[in-house]
């Protein structure tokens, strides 16, 4: 598996920010899915990439971040794809293999089970692609998995 990683930041709900902020680590590329940036904003972080259709981002913070260098994809609102996907698909063009989704679950709940779906994407099957929001992990385990953590948290597999 490759070492870099992708923390992908998504417009969904992030009730751990402290602990999302102790998951960060310094090689991480920070991108901001759209709405996603209010998170990195919280945690005072820039993402190395804003991405989306830009719908839920002020102008201002575009042309903040475009001032300071970071590149910014922008798609039209009327697309095929979420965000999230094509964030997907550009960080995995990169090539980054360990990729986190946070703040993917919760909020809407449409949203959440889109986001869910996509760990079954075909093409990222040779990914390790979780979703995390600092209180839960998801994972889709296709061969194995290793799952960490301490005694007396709490673990599902759903088959």
């Amino acid at each position: 598996m490759d070492k870099k990683r992708a923390l992908l930041f998504v417009n969904g709900e992030l009730p751990a920010a402290g602990r999302v902020a102790a998951l960060i680590q310094p090689d991480d590329f920070l991108v901001a899915v759209d709405g996603g940036l209010e998170h990195l904003k919280l945690l005072q972080r820039q993402p190395h990439l804003l991405i989306g259709d830009l719908d839920s981002v002020s102008l201002q913070d575009v042309v903040r971040l475009e001032t300071a260098g970071v590149p910014v994809e922008r798609f039209p609102v009327e697309k095929d794809e979420s965000d999230l996907e094509l964030a997907l698909d550009s960080v995995v063009k990169r090539g980054y293999r360990t990729l986190r989704i946070i703040a993917g679950v919760g909020g809407r709940l449409d949203q959440t089970l889109a986001n869910l779906f996509l760990l079954a994407r075909p093409h990222l099957a040779d990914c390790d692609l979780r979703l995390d929001d600092g209180q839960t992990e998801v994972l889709l385990v296709r061969q194995s998995a290793l799952i960490e953590g301490q005694p007396g948290e709490t673990v599902s597999l759903l088959p």
